[in-house]
């Protein structure tokens, strides 16, 4: 559902964000469709992990086939390590890829990992990979934990096997009960939502700093929303103080 807010609050260095995060329901404007032929990477977030979906956005457009009397488009990923055929459907009116679920499981990717994409130069077939990243003793993550009331964040040791954005990467031990926890929190205002996560992660660094990227891969764990709506509510909250180069500071104690 769209969230009403209020884009005129967004300075250059927030439209700048919306436009590297690939959210397929960003402003239309705000990402532009890359060459035809060029490969695409994102950054996988935790909706499209958890569902097995791939955002259709201004970038990846171009990559998959389209249609003008049907809302769905069948085609085929083939899987650029091992050549894996894998059936994959264009939903256009949802704006998202579908048919990865098991491929994610095989690969071990997770929220935040990078998946890259490429025409295969065989019609109807889009090249995917991820980037393997070997960890003998895993990595130091944020990792979310969640019960039926409440949701909490730490840095830990956990289990990497692909190249991963530092920013966005969450780990999600228990996946259900994060997705339960999201259902109760449906109906609390996304300010209060927002509020909540960032508090919980400032206390993660000694500078108590948040990068939006980081808040956006978090609020999405319980909440689908798109970048321009977060970064409205931290541009028009008196509690969020703007460091620069997308980070941001909570003003006073918690």
């Amino acid at each position: 559902m769209p969230i009403p807010h209020n884009r005129a609050l967004l300075d250059e260095g927030m439209l700048a964000l919306e436009s590297q995060i690939e959210d397929e329901w960003a402003d239309a404007s705000a990402s532009s469709p890359a060459p035809n032929g060029s490969p695409v990477t994102l950054v996988l977030s935790y909706p499209h992990w958890r569902s097995g979906t791939l955002p259709l956005t201004g970038r990846l457009t171009h990559l998959f086939p389209t249609a003008q009397t049907t809302d769905r488009v069948r085609f085929s990923f083939v899987d650029g390590e091992n050549g894996q055929e894998i059936p994959g459907w264009v939903v256009r009116g949802g704006r998202y890829v579908f048919g990865l679920e098991a491929w994610y499981a095989d690969r071990k990717v997770g929220p935040g990992s990078y998946i890259d994409l490429r025409q295969s130069g065989q019609p109807g077939v889009i090249a995917i990979q991820a980037r393997p990243f070997r960890s003998r003793r895993g990595e130091w993550l944020r990792t979310v934990s969640a019960n039926a009331d409440n949701f909490s964040f730490e840095v830990t040791r956990y289990p990497v096997f692909c190249e991963f954005d530092e920013l966005a990467a969450i780990g999600v031990p228990n996946p259900a009960a994060v997705d339960e926890l999201a259902q109760r929190l449906k109906r609390l205002p996304l300010e209060q939502l927002l509020d909540q996560i960032f508090q919980g992660l400032a206390v993660l660094s000694l500078q108590r700093a948040v990068h939006s990227i980081t808040l956006y891969s978090v609020v999405n764990l319980f909440r689908r929303v798109p970048p321009a709506p977060m970064q409205a509510v931290l541009a028009s909250g008196a509690q969020y103080v703007a460091l620069g180069d997308n980070y941001w500071s909570y003003r006073g104690d918690f």
